[in-house]
């Protein structure tokens, strides 16, 4: 689980349902706040699944390189809204990995 970024999305608290649920589910996992989690290739690729929640944030070139390449590799991504779909907006070949990026909410509506 990683969280970080604009504080309107509540990174946190997000991190702290999906902890609560994965304690639930007796998964083995770690919370990093942060995207320090990004910096180490190795390390990524050791995780089934990486569950983000960073929004409006920007991922270093080294960070951006490892996360799309274990992603490549099989480790599965997810996430929800913002965390997940507006986090890395000026990274094009993040969102190409995602398959999609958030532009506006419809009609204004927030």
């Amino acid at each position: 689980m990683v969280w970080g970024g604009w504080e309107g999305h509540q990174p946190e608290l997000f991190s702290q349902i999906v902890t609560e649920w994965l304690e639930e589910e007796d998964a083995n996992f770690q919370v990093i706040e942060g995207l320090g989690a990004y910096d180490d290739l190795e390390k990524l690729m050791e995780y089934d699944l990486i569950i983000q929640s960073v929004t409006q944030n920007e991922l270093s070139k080294n960070q951006k390189h490892n996360l799309i390449e274990a992603v490549k590799s099989g480790v599965s991504i997810a996430g929800a809204h913002g965390g997940l779909v507006d986090a890395f907006r000026k990274s094009t070949n993040y969102l190409f990995m995602i398959g999609g990026q958030w532009v506006a909410h419809p009609g204004g509506y927030v």
